[in-house]
């Protein structure tokens, strides 16, 4: 899987001081306390990787002693009034902040699109049997959350893999592990490299089923 991850263009410091436009003829004066977060999850159509990033819509800062989120369009370096921060955060090539990789996921993705996973479900043996049609991250905490088909329907768990479950990977789980892809036909493959989220072909040629 082919990341992006580059480093950002202003580099901001807690304590540094802004222009907060409250509204179109009020300004205040805030201080910066640190950058917004988002999780970015599988998939992501810039080839990011999973992990916590720069928020680049939005700024926590500090007024009045309280911590509070602004708009990033509604900040102003200090000294550089009214030039909006929120131009200053798109370097050259038009690639925005928000590919300022913070650090890891807090919870691990155990599952991945195209994983067919059973399970053993009661005392008697009995086993079901479901494929990962999409894996989302919970917008606050950052927790994978799994979209399943089983039996023709959709369902939705936010447990990965325990010890009663059996898990047969799929081609996306490979491709972020850099293992052979496997492809029933050319037209299985045409389908799969045109999805959202899938950028570069593996190094080995692709193994047919």
């Amino acid at each position: 899987m082919t990341y992006v991850i580059l480093k950002a263009p202003i580099q901001l410091h807690r304590g540094c001081p802004l222009n907060w436009r409250v509204s179109p003829d009020s300004i205040e004066r805030v201080s910066f306390v640190r950058h917004a977060e988002r999780f970015i999850g599988l998939l992501d159509p810039r080839g990011r990787k999973p992990g916590v990033y720069v928020d680049p819509t939005r700024l926590i800062v500090e007024h009045d002693k309280t911590e509070m989120h602004v708009w990033t369009e509604d900040i102003s370096l200090a000294d550089t009034y009214p030039s909006p921060l929120a131009a200053e955060l798109v370097p050259a090539g038009g690639v925005l902040y928000d590919s300022l990789f913070l650090r890891e996921l807090p919870y691990p993705i155990e599952l991945y699109p195209d994983d067919m996973v059973q399970e053993i479900i009661n005392d008697g043996g009995e086993i079901s049997q479901a494929m990962v049609r999409a894996v989302v991250l919970d917008v606050k905490t950052g927790s994978p959350i799994y979209h399943m088909i089983c039996d023709g329907h959709l369902t939705i768990r936010t447990h990965g893999v325990t010890d009663k479950t059996y898990v047969t990977r799929g081609n996306v789980y490979k491709l972020y592990h850099d293992e052979p892809l496997v492809f029933a036909s050319d037209a299985e493959e045409a389908a799969f490299w045109g999805r959202v989220g899938v950028h570069r072909r593996p190094k080995k040629v692709p193994m047919r089923a």
